[in-house]
Formats: C-alpha cells, sequence, structure tokens
C-alpha cells in the first residue's frame, strides 16, 4: 500500500499481488499437510505390518474333535477316566439330586484342572504398582493371599457335565469373562489344563474348539449385513469364484451370484447343513411353534399332533423363501437361520422389521435395533451353529421381563438337551436357577455347591453379593 500511496504501483497491481501470495500460502500449507500425512501414514503401516508379521502366540492343535473321532468308531475308553471321577467326588462333592438326574448326566464335558493365568504386572496397573500395594492388596482377604501377584486366575478347577446350567458370580474384575475367553483359547493358561470330552483344548484345531462353543456376550456386536446373515455368520463360507450380488452395500459370506441352486462350501466340517430341530440326536428333537415359542418334543412322539405346527412352520419358510434377497440362501440354512431365531424368540420382532430377515442391521444401518434385540440375535446366532457348551455373558441383562423369562425357557430346552451351560450374571434369580454354582473372588474360587445351599451358608460371599437383593426375592 506504501507504494500506491506514492504513485509507484496501481491499487489493482497491488490487490492481484496479495491474491497471488494468498494462494501461495494455501499451498505451502497444504503441502505441508501431506508431508505430515505421509509421515503418519508411514508410522501407521509400520505398525501394521508389524502386527501382520507376528506369529500369534495361540496355535492350531493337530487332534480332531472327540466327538468326531466317536462317529468315525476310532475312539477308546479313556483310562484315566476313574481317576477324574475320583477326583470330581473330591472336588466338587456330591451333586447327584434329583434335578440333575432328570435333567443331566454325570459325564463331564468340560474341565478345568489347576488353572492359573497371569497377564504382565504392567499391563494390569500400567508399571506404576509398588511392592508394598501388591502386599497390602494381598492382606486385604483371603482370596489375594491364595495367588501370585500377577495373577488373574489362580488354581481354579471345576467340571461340568451335560445338561446342567452352571452359574458363575463374583465381583467385577474377579475373573467370569476371564474364563470365558480361556475356554475359547483366546488365552493359553501358564499353568493347568482345559479338557473338552476329556482332551487338552490345545490339542484341538481352534475352528473345531471354537464351533463347540457358542458363547453370547454382554454387549453383542453386529456387523452391517442382514440379519439372517448375522445369525448364520461364520457358518459356512463362500468359494473363491462367488460374488455378491452389487445390490447389496457390503460383501456378505452368505451371498452369491449363481442362484438358488449356487452351493456354499461349509466351513464347520461334516454335516454342518443338520438342521437345528436335533440338538441331540439320540434323545430329543427340538421344535417350534407357529408363534415362535420353542418347545421340546420327544423324538419317538407321534408326528400326528404336530403336523399342524410343521404345516405352518413351512409355509411361513415359504413366504420368507420367497423373498428375491433369499435366491442366494440354501434352503437347510435358511431353515436352520429361521429355526434359531424362534427358539430365542427374536422371530416375531424380526417378521415386523420392513425386509424381514434381509433388514440390514449394524454400524450405519437404516434400521435401529434395542438392545433386547441385539442380544437375541447374538442368542440366535449362538443356537445356529448348535455347540456344545454355551457360555451367557449377562445375557439377559439387556432384556425385559417377559423376554428375560423366554430365554430361560430357552436354557431350559438347552438343558434338557444335554447340552453344557455357563452363565455369568449378576442377578440372584437367575443363578438360583443354576444347578451349580462358582464364586469368584480376586481370581480363585472361594465358594461353590448348589445356590440354596450356599446362601444359607454363614460369612457367604455369594450372599454378599447379593445382599440388596435378597429381600426382595423373599417377598
Amino acid at each position: 500500500m506504501y507504494r500506491v500511496v506514492r504513485g509507484e504501483m496501481t491499487l489493482g497491481r497491488c490487490l492481484a499481488f496479495r491474491s497471488y501470495l494468498r494462494k501461495l500460502y494455501s499451498g505451502l500449507d497444504r503441502l505441508l499437510e501431506i508431508y505430515g500425512d505421509f509421515h503418519f501414514s508411514l508410522q501407521s503401516s509400520e505398525r501394521y505390518f508389524d502386527l501382520v508379521d507376528r506369529t500369534p502366540a495361540i496355535q492350531d492343535g493337530e487332534d480332531e474333535p472327540a466327538d468326531r473321532r466317536e462317529k468315525d468308531g476310532e475312539t477308546t475308553a479313556d483310562p484315566s477316566q476313574t481317576e477324574l471321577q475320583a477326583d470330581e467326588q473330591q472336588l466338587l462333592g456330591e451333586q447327584k439330586t434329583k434335578r440333575q438326574s432328570s435333567r443331566g448326566t454325570d459325564e463331564t464335558v468340560l474341565e478345568f484342572k489347576n488353572v492359573s493365568l497371569a497377564f504382565p504386572s504392567s499391563a494390569l496397573s500400567g508399571g506404576q504398582e509398588t511392592a508394598s500395594e501388591a502386599r497390602r492388596e494381598e492382606d486385604d482377604d483371603s482370596a489375594g493371599r491364595r495367588r501370585r501377584r500377577g495373577e488373574v486366575l489362580a488354581d481354579v478347577s471345576f467340571r461340568a457335565g451335560k445338561g446342567g446350567i452352571m452359574a458363575i458370580v463374583g465381583q467385577s474384575g474377579a475373573g467370569k469373562s476371564t474364563l470365558a475367553k480361556l475356554m475359547h483359547r483366546f488365552y493359553d493358561p501358564q499353568e493347568g489344563a482345559i479338557l473338552l470330552n476329556g482332551r487338552d483344548i490345545r490339542t484341538l484345531r481352534l475352528r473345531d474348539l471354537r464351533s463347540r462353543i457358542g458363547f453370547v456376550e454382554q454387549e453383542p456386536h453386529l456387523l452391517r449385513q442382514s440379519i439372517a446373515e448375522n445369525i448364520a455368520y461364520g457358518l459356512y463360507s463362500p468359494r473363491p469364484t462367488l460374488l455378491h450380488r452389487a445390490r447389496l452395500p457390503s460383501r456378505s459370506p452368505l451371498s452369491s451370484t449363481e442362484g438358488q441352486n449356487s452351493r456354499m462350501s461349509c466351513s464347520s466340517g461334516p454335516s454342518c447343513f443338520g438342521s437345528l430341530s436335533r440338538l441331540d440326536p439320540r434323545e430329543n428333537e427340538l421344535q417350534t411353534s407357529a408363534g415362535g415359542h420353542g418347545r421340546l418334543l420327544a423324538s419317538d412322539g407321534t408326528a400326528s399332533s404336530n403336523e399342524r405346527e410343521e404345516e405352518d412352520d413351512e409355509e411361513e419358510l415359504e413366504e420368507i423363501l420367497s423373498a428375491k434377497e433369499a435366491e442366494s440362501w440354501p434352503r437347510e440354512l435358511l431353515r436352520k437361520t429361521v429355526r434359531a431365531a424362534k427358539i430365542a424368540h427374536a422371530h416375531e420382532f424380526i417378521r415386523r422389521l420392513p425386509q424381514g430377515y434381509f433388514t440390514l442391521c449394524g454400524d450405519g444401518a437404516p434400521v435401529r435395533l434395542s438392545g433386547g434385540q441385539k442380544q437375541r440375535i447374538a442368542i440366535a446366532r449362538a443356537l445356529c451353529r448348535d455347540p456344545q457348551v454355551f457360555v451367557f455373558d449377562e445375557a439377559t441383562s439387556c432384556l425385559d421381563t417377559a423376554t428375560e423369562a423366554a430365554v430361560e425357557a430357552t436354557l431350559d430346552l438347552l438343558r434338557k438337551n444335554q447340552k453344557t451351560i455357563f452363565v455369568i450374571a449378576h442377578k440372584l434369580a437367575t443363578t438360583q436357577k443354576a444347578d451349580f454354582l462358582l464364586v469368584l473372588d480376586k481370581g480363585c474360587i472361594v465358594e461353590r455347591g448348589r445356590p440354596e445351599e450356599i446362601l444359607e451358608q454363614p460369612n457367604s460371599r455369594y450372599a454378599q453379593l447379593f445382599a440388596d437383593e435378597k429381600p426382595k426375592e423373599s417377598v
């Protein structure tokens, strides 16, 4: 402006100069941003490739599952079974009640043998915990004195048989969810062993192991796919030549472009298309009524009394199969998906959605589901896999009273079908319906036995946990 005032430069040339200078500075600023983004991306890429190149600590075993060997006639009697039975009597005491004799067997399905798990101390306390603080924690209670420094679980031992419900209770951080993660081999214990059907789970393939343990977490996650795909997720994998339909927003593991007669490879081993109506082919057949409520029928029952229900189910299934989105679905897979939703009491609200089972859900989907609806879909997903063991981690925490009662009825059905059920709960009503109870405190089992017996014991930790609920239950 000085030169403009002196007449050495015109006003237009001055404004043009300032405009060009502003554009130059904005370009330089953008160049610096690109330089910073490049270095940030470079560092992120290094961390990503470092993670990809790591060898997982949890490796596949080489043995086939015990139940698959039994089908092939390769299983022989375990010579240590007598010793295990003796240890069980010493460990758990007498558990043969009338309810257990009518609902389960003494055959052990899952066993924890002196399991101890420790995380690095830096991961637990950020490296800030001192030795005096650790000693003070150990002096607080007996459970702390029985575990070593840094241990999450200490010398945990228990057995779970067929047709029983085992409840696991304890304060937050006691190690309840860690037990469930150990069953799936997300971690391996430093000491002890976990046995499934008498075999160490470290000798089993991860896919075979995890296909036999259904897990329903407290806050289930739904993928941005249809509800049917979320329920049947993980059971089947598409062939490499199968491409997803262009009309769906993301690639789906359950869709193909080969039409109604397309076939999909199964990732769950032989007989993966088995109907959910046979939770246990040797015992009972599980069927559902037209209203969506599961009910157990003896396998030798008369078919005439169920013909109407079967016809209604077939008509409803045909209506679902007639949808355009169902063209690529194998009939048996969709039948199994619908039946699992009925048993989980999710069928009714799914049918009320705009596209039924093919309604898009998950993050960013136009349809929003409540916490209880997500929980029921997660239960249906576990049922659809038809596992041998079920783990419910606060599965009824987001459900209303009526739906919670329906889920409890589902648990009774699973128990009658000789399934092994673990329930991690913070509700007195839920734990009292269990056959056996474990009370965890700071990684140790401090109480075990029948819930009603432990509740009446003096100075019971179980009674202290539910002190606020006990008067309400008695009323």
